[in-house]
């Protein structure tokens, strides 16, 4: 993301996971069903058309947060198993915004 652009998020959003669109640093949040991630930047997710004149459009009920780490070993996602490589999402984990209990900029502080 290009540092001079501010990128508006959805009202609706929790404060650290707006700031978390344009400040990249740590962050934490509780997903349901999944646990507790760090994360280190969050994009808005966009749907995109592929018809005849393409599209691109927000949608504000989704977000993709990048370089995720796992902290409880939840869902099978431990990265300290011996057994299974690790999943990196390099790509990024989308994440509906309404599944998400809460999060936390700099869990660690700053």
């Amino acid at each position: 993301m290009d540092c001079d652009v501010f990128v508006s998020c959805p009202g609706h959003w929790p404060n650290a996971l707006q700031k978390a669109v344009n400040d990249n640093f740590v962050y934490a949040a509780c997903i349901r069903d999944i646990g507790v991630v760090t994360f280190e930047e969050a994009e808005i997710v966009r749907a995109y058309s592929f018809g005849c004149h393409g599209s691109v459009e927000i949608n504000p009920d989704w977000v993709r947060l990048l370089r995720v780490v796992f902290t409880n070993g939840c869902c099978g996602f431990d990265s300290h198993a011996g057994d299974i490589a690790p999943l990196t999402f390099d790509r990024g984990l989308e994440v509906r915004v309404s599944d998400i209990v809460w999060v936390a900029d700099a869990p660690w502080g700053s």
